[in-house]
């Protein structure tokens, strides 16, 4: 599976999108993290903006539980 590698600009508005959907579910990185089987250092990293490469199943996990396509 191809993963995706961002610039910063781009990793940064993704992470804070990221975040803006986790804070608007009430959740916590520990608790994404449990709801989705994604490391909590993982989900901080991609708030972020520190991860320039995304792991799509991630991304797929993290719709899911966000509701979002």
């Amino acid at each position: 599976m191809k993963k995706f590698q961002l610039d910063e600009g781009t990793r940064k508005k993704f992470g804070a999108y990221l975040k803006e959907l986790r804070n608007s579910a009430g959740l916590t990185t520990e608790a994404v993290g449990e709801l989705t089987g994604i490391d909590r250092s993982d989900i901080s990293r991609m708030e972020t903006g520190g991860r320039k490469i995304i792991n799509p199943l991630y991304l797929k996990e993290l719709a899911k539980l966000y509701k979002v396509n």
